[in-house]
């Protein structure tokens, strides 16, 4: 299938801003279910990016230290040309491009166009795992007898437990606890730099309102337990983006902040906990919430080409 466009038009990027919250969330919120890379608080907090407009779409040039790519259009109608726009992008760029996150529903549409230019890789570690609101707000069934008894016996070692919601008043408290997991981290494995994590979740600390962030810890008198927070990534699916907790307070907190946000915000069906990274442990420990689905996104690495296309 052939694809040429009259009156291409160059892409005008500029650095992704906590200005163009509104902008870009409209482009989301207008497309289907993306993966939570592409949630906005995620995008500030993780990595450097790039933001334009054209054909009803919001378009983006990522980068990761060294790795570099393109999401694929975010937005609605055509993405067709959008690509074009960003494969010319590129060229000028001198760099071969990758067009990451496509999901599945679009990757038809897309090797139709560009198969035989494209290598299409997706690795079940990218992929996000997202569960019903409701299984993870109430643990009934069997499935989740286990998942009950963590959380029963985490009430009864704490009694007085309580449930706050994160506010520019107490976030220094969770920024406390966010300082000595990591150092806990790095203290447990010098060799496993958690550097990278702790910056993102500064970023969301410093910007908790400005990125629309919500949270919740769980505190026993003075002390923090756990914290989660997180932001809409669809106009169904919520993101939880961090996760931090004493060992037995894993199970309370999932469990509390399915039911804060099930509470503040009834239009979300799902939760989306995240990749797991390629890790064994995070990949049993989210498998055995059962997810609902798994949001499957897909890159595509384009073939250089002696005839410059």
């Amino acid at each position: 299938m052939d694809v040429s466009y009259k009156n291409r038009v160059s892409l005008s990027f500029r650095a992704l801003t906590i200005d163009d919250k509104a902008i870009y969330e409209k482009y989301l919120f207008s497309d289907i279910t993306r993966g939570c890379e592409l949630s906005f608080s995620n995008l500030i907090c993780w990595g450097k990016h790039e933001i334009c407009e054209l054909s009803s779409h919001a378009v983006l040039f990522s980068s990761y230290g060294k790795y570099a790519f393109y999401p694929y259009p975010i937005g609605s109608g055509d993405a067709l040309p959008v690509i074009e726009a960003i494969l010319e992008d590129a060229k000028k760029r001198g760099i071969t491009p990758i067009i990451g996150s496509i999901p599945p529903e679009k990757l038809d549409d897309f090797l139709a166009v560009y198969g035989e230019r494209v290598r299409i890789e997706g690795k079940l570690g990218t992929f996000d795992y997202v569960y019903h609101i409701d299984d993870l707000s109430t643990l009934s069934g069997k499935k989740y007898q286990k998942k009950r008894t963590h959380l029963n016996n985490f009430k009864k070692a704490h009694p007085s437990y309580k449930i706050e919601e994160i506010t520019p008043k107490n976030i220094h408290r969770v920024r406390k606890m966010a300082e000595k997991w990591h150092e806990a981290k790095v203290a447990a494995n010098p060799e496993n730099d958690a550097s990278y994590e702790m910056r993102a979740l500064s970023l969301a600390l410093d910007n908790f309102c400005a990125l629309g962030l919500e949270g919740i810890m769980i505190t026993d008198g003075d002390e923090i337990l756990a914290f989660s927070m997180g932001s809409p990534l669809s106009r169904d699916t919520f993101d939880v983006q961090f996760e931090k907790a004493v060992p037995e307070a894993y199970a309370a907190i999932n469990y509390e902040f399915a039911n804060y946000i099930k509470e503040k915000h009834p239009e979300n069906t799902y939760l989306d906990r995240e990749e797991d990274m390629g890790v064994e442990g995070l990949r049993t420990a989210k498998s055995r919430y059962y997810p609902h689905h798994m949001t499957e996104k897909y890159r595509a690495f384009f073939m250089e080409e002696s005839n410059g296309n």
